[in-house]
């Protein structure tokens, strides 16, 4: 889709689309979107956020879809993203597949001054990741919070299918909605790596799967307690560690 410059194209695109949807709702979202129903002339069919404790929620009467239900509608849909740092969400809705985006330009009061579209890198981002990765499987352990979880959401934002690991399966409950939410299939396992029975167990089932797995993201580990600290070490454990 041709990147616009010009706010009279841009008002008429809104103007046209099938649907209309806003994305984000911050603490301002009456005022803000208040503004914006009024230079529209048109009010949302529907909202969007990253924040999963508002999917199917009613904002201002519309309904909030997550990220994922929003890709459906690809081509159709017209998506004003409402937040300040928009350009990890513009990011974030192209490699979805969704084009038709524009930015809400706020004041440091939250007072909508206009709408552009990003020019640049932002406005034809890489799609090489994403399409390299869409699709395959990746297994990432200790992904129930921290670092593991964020890799495995961003992962699934690139498509990827998720294996989770954590040590208990209750533990991966945000997680596995969190990536569920980007419209990609999950798989939870559970084992505690000092058990290295319950590891093999776990891996025998991971290689059981009908789906390959192509990416391994190993953040988790244990390590032996040395009180004295890691000099103390002994240089065959380490060794043993590494190989």
């Amino acid at each position: 889709m041709k990147p616009l410059n010009k706010l009279p194209e841009i008002m008429n695109r809104i103007q046209n689309a099938e649907k209309l949807c806003i994305f984000g709702l911050g603490v301002l979202v009456q005022e803000t979107h208040r503004q914006m129903q009024g230079i529209l002339g048109r009010k949302p069919d529907f909202y969007c956020d990253n924040d999963r404790d508002k999917w199917g929620r009613e904002f201002n009467g519309k309904l909030c879809v997550s990220p994922a239900q929003l890709a459906e509608y690809q081509d159709r849909v017209c998506v004003i993203i409402a937040v300040k740092q928009y350009e990890s969400v513009w990011t974030q809705l192209m490699q979805l597949g969704l084009k038709n985006l524009i930015v809400a330009n706020f004041d440091r009061g939250y007072h909508v001054r206009n709408f552009f579209q990003p020019e640049g890198i932002l406005a034809h981002p890489a799609q090489s990741a994403y399409g390299q990765l869409k699709g395959r499987w990746a297994f990432v352990t200790g992904s129930s919070r921290g670092i593991g979880q964020r890799i495995a959401v961003e992962l699934s934002k690139l498509g990827c299918n998720l294996i989770l690991h954590g040590r208990k399966l209750s533990h991966l409950e945000l997680s596995e909605s969190l990536c569920r939410g980007q419209g990609v299939e999950v798989e939870l396992f559970e084992a505690e790596l000092e058990d290295l029975k319950a590891v093999d167990r776990m891996l025998e089932s991971i290689l059981a799967l009908p789906n390959r797995v192509e990416i391994v993201v190993n953040n988790a580990a244990v390590s032996p307690a040395y009180p004295d600290g890691v000099w103390s070490v002994p240089t065959e454990e380490v060794q043993r560690i590494f190989s």
